[in-house]
């Protein structure tokens, strides 16, 4: 937790040393555009896709890369499996790819999709992962055999999926204008959630009881999953909520929005806070804020803007 790796347009990933702010830092430059930086579990390896379609595995303390699966396309899309073993990319070709780490080269198979992928995520077993497609579909995969187990079905793009701790369920949103929670054995529907508008972000409790989704109309509603579908609670914000995450600690609801800043929610007042703006931002941006993510410790919390 005590490196933070910023993936930028100009090819670079910078990676900051957060026990020494005023250090330089390490600058790894890449064919193209980088646009995603994702760390294995462990924080020993670093994936990168770029825009160009190459993706590169990192090994963060020597050093050096090996290159991963190839694109013919723009990677915006990519996960490691909870062992670290697997890293799978996805993004404009439709196509996805999983990549044995620290091999060179040793991309598996072409998962189609019909078209762009969104979203990717693994299974906390590690040897499945879902992916989010424009193709208004959610897929389930084998990783070690790249077989299609399940495919489930939206009415318009699937921007989102998030797993639950335990495996069981798979929940979904997007264009549409639904959420949907999904049995990740047989592929059947076990919940489904109309929303006001397109839904933009799907986060399952740690305890996998409770479900929040976030829309384009600026609302977080918190479900109770655990008998099924029980709405408890609407928080509103003034503008799209893009994305939601929990802190390692679980105190705390991180919640960035289009209105260019981030908030901690106490996960304890989310039964009752009904307007967002009530909790103090702790960080305010010029252009609008993607990809937050937390330290391993919850004691940082960083949102990317899009104005440098």
């Amino acid at each position: 937790g005590s490196r933070l790796a910023v993936a930028r347009d100009d090819g670079i990933v910078s990676l900051i040393n957060l026990n020494d702010l005023d250090a330089p830092p390490q600058n790894w430059s890449h064919d193209s555009a980088a646009y995603m930086a994702v760390f294995s579990p462990n924080g020993n390896v670093l994936g990168v896709g770029t825009s160009s379609g190459k993706t590169y595995i990192w090994d963060v303390e020597n050093v050096f890369y090996v290159l991963g699966a190839t694109h013919v396309d723009e990677v915006y899309a990519l996960d490691f499996s909870a062992n670290g073993e697997w890293m799978v990319s996805g993004g404009a070709d439709s196509v996805a790819r999983a990549t044995k780490v620290g091999v060179e080269r040793a991309a598996r198979g072409a998962m189609q999709h019909g078209d762009w992928i969104e979203f990717i995520e693994f299974g906390p077993s590690g040897d499945w992962f879902a992916t989010a497609s424009d193709d208004n579909n959610l897929r389930i995969w084998d990783v070690e055999t790249q077989v299609e187990k399940l495919r489930m079905s939206h009415n318009g793009f699937v921007i989102r999926v998030n797993i639950s701790p335990n495996g069981a369920w798979v929940a979904s949103t997007g264009y549409d204008q639904t959420a949907r929670v999904w049995d990740t054995v047989s592929g059947s529907e076990m919940i489904h959630i109309p929303l006001d508008a397109r839904g933009t972000a799907i986060l399952f409790s740690e305890d996998g009881s409770r479900l929040f989704v976030g829309d384009a109309d600026g609302n977080l509603t918190l479900w109770d999953t655990s008998s099924l579908l029980s709405r408890l609670n609407i928080i509103e914000f003034p503008e799209l909520v893009r994305e939601v995450h929990y802190s390692p600690s679980g105190e705390y609801l991180a919640v960035n929005t289009d209105a260019r800043d981030l908030r901690l929610l106490p996960v304890a007042q989310t039964l009752e806070l009904r307007d967002g703006t009530e909790i103090e931002a702790v960080l305010k941006a010029d252009g609008l804020t993607y990809d937050v993510t937390y330290s391993p410790d919850s004691s940082w919390v960083v949102a990317a803007a899009s104005r440098q």
